[in-house]
């Protein structure tokens, strides 16, 4: 044997196991991270809906008087009054959230948005938006409301 043999090339059984060990544990340590980053973009998108679906309340408000009812005594809840755009959240695409309205008086809203798909379990539950601006969440592990309307 020649002293200047040189040893074939390629990875050994133990670097490569090594080699995939550091991977898993980055994937721990980094998916769930990437889970909320793309949950909390789809609570703001949420949340922007829910304000547009608020500016509507208040344009109806203008008009009628009555957050309940048109002139005609027609509901604000009937299907062709409030928009089916603010029904789905995403209006386009898969459904995340269902936002919901209930009109309960002259002068008071509620508007619901439950989560639904893959959005079920989040953290923050169910959003909530009433006529006077108070946000609220119910129903998940978080009541911080801040933290989810953000």
């Amino acid at each position: 044997m020649r002293s200047g043999a040189r040893r074939a090339g390629g990875f050994t059984l133990i670097e490569l196991m090594i080699t995939v060990a550091i991977i898993g544990i980055l994937t721990a340590i980094v998916y769930p991270s990437y889970r909320e980053s793309i949950a909390k973009g789809r609570r703001a998108k949420l949340t922007t809906q829910m304000l547009a679906a608020q500016q509507f309340m208040e344009r109806w408000y203008s008009e009628n008087y009555d957050y309940s009812k048109n002139t005609a005594g027609t509901l604000v809840t009937d299907a062709d009054q409030f928009p089916k755009r603010f029904g789905t959240v995403p209006p386009e695409g898969g459904q995340y959230y269902s936002l919901s309205l209930t009109a309960t008086a002259t002068n008071s809203y509620t508007m619901t948005a439950v989560p639904t798909g893959v959005m079920t379990g989040d953290k923050c539950g169910s959003f909530t938006l009433d006529n006077n601006g108070k946000k609220g969440v119910t129903g998940g592990t978080t009541t911080d409301v801040q933290t989810c309307w953000r």
